[in-house]
């Protein structure tokens, strides 16, 4: 989300506060609705919330935590981060395709990856006519609108469904997803006139 925003030229701080609030109404509300949707399954909430503490907010806190104390050391990182988060994102998704193509071409179907487009596009822009009246605070919501909590669906799914086909559907999911949200951010980067609004940066490939 936050790589989203800044490839986006959004206010980056807004995008980690939204991230921050998705991730915990994720693992507040996964435990009351799985066994509404899914009556067979048995994720504790403990699963759920694991990865993203580990993997997303503690990373965070961290970084924040350095930055409150250390700035120029912050200031210093700050570039090369960026530079390695980027890279990393462009890795994730060749290698993550390349790992999953045979499954990913066996199971899925024009119908599936219309659906996911459909899906993503049409998140986007709920986020966006729902993001209020500045053009700054619409972008972030839409690409947060349309940025799926993939983590958590995957753990639901290996958990609860013993057919692959679930799992590979959801990072087909994840792909389309990137592949769609990526180009918008830029494009809508682009679009950005005049002086970029507090907390945003400049993207640094």
């Amino acid at each position: 989300m936050p790589k989203l925003a800044e490839f986006a030229r959004g206010n980056v701080a807004f995008a980690v506060a939204l991230m921050v609030l998705l991730m915990s109404a994720t693992i507040a509300y996964t435990p009351f609705v799985l066994p509404v949707l899914l009556p067979a399954s048995h994720v504790s909430p403990w699963l759920v919330a694991k990865p993203l503490l580990t993997v997303m907010l503690v990373p965070l806190t961290l970084g924040l935590l350095l930055r409150a104390r250390r700035g120029a050391l912050a200031g210093h990182m700050e570039p090369y981060l960026r530079r390695a988060s980027t890279i990393a994102l462009i890795l994730v998704i060749i290698l993550v395709s390349a790992a999953n193509y045979s499954k990913i071409k066996q199971t899925l179907s024009f119908n599936t990856i219309l659906v996911c487009v459909l899906l993503s596009v049409g998140s986007f822009a709920c986020g966006f006519a729902l993001g209020g009246p500045s053009k700054d605070t619409r972008r972030i919501l839409a690409l947060g609108t349309a940025q799926r909590d993939i983590s958590a669906a995957l753990l639901v799914g290996v958990e609860t469904f013993r057919d692959s086909g679930v799992v590979v559907v959801l990072i087909a999911m994840a792909l389309v997803g990137l592949c769609l949200q990526v180009p918008i951010a830029i494009a809508l980067g682009r679009c950005v006139d005049g002086k970029v609004a507090p907390g945003t940066e400049k993207v640094a490939l």
